[in-house]
């Protein structure tokens, strides 16, 4: 499992790229004021996965996966304590992106994570 560096730094839109499981993966992340919710762009030399709601403890790709076959992406708790939900002002402390290859995938699944 690797997590994957991103900051809001306060503001409502985030352009990250990063290599993960040795692809280049550009990432950028928009806040939806209206909707309360952050959602996402994730595109790769593999393909282009766009306006994914980002929904915590859940595979973001699934079968739709098309920058990342070897694994998958997931909103997880960095923090014990802190608010349910990720919201503006919490993406990248109190909740994490990971990457998660198949092995991770299975372990977080059996214990109920995702």
């Amino acid at each position: 499992m690797l997590q994957i560096p991103i900051s809001t730094g306060g503001g409502n839109h985030i352009a990250e790229t990063v290599n993960v499981g040795g692809t280049g993966l550009a990432i950028r992340l928009l806040w939806n004021e209206r909707d309360g919710h952050w959602f996402a762009d994730f595109e790769s030399s593999l393909g282009k996965n766009f306006g994914i709601r980002i929904i915590p403890e859940s595979p973001l790709l699934k079968s739709s996966n098309r920058v990342l076959p070897e694994g998958d992406l997931v909103l997880l708790r960095n923090a014990a304590s802190g608010t349910e939900q990720p919201g503006y002002s919490n993406l990248g402390t109190e909740w994490g992106l990971y990457y998660v290859d198949g092995e991770d995938a299975k372990m977080l699944h059996s214990y109920g994570v995702i």
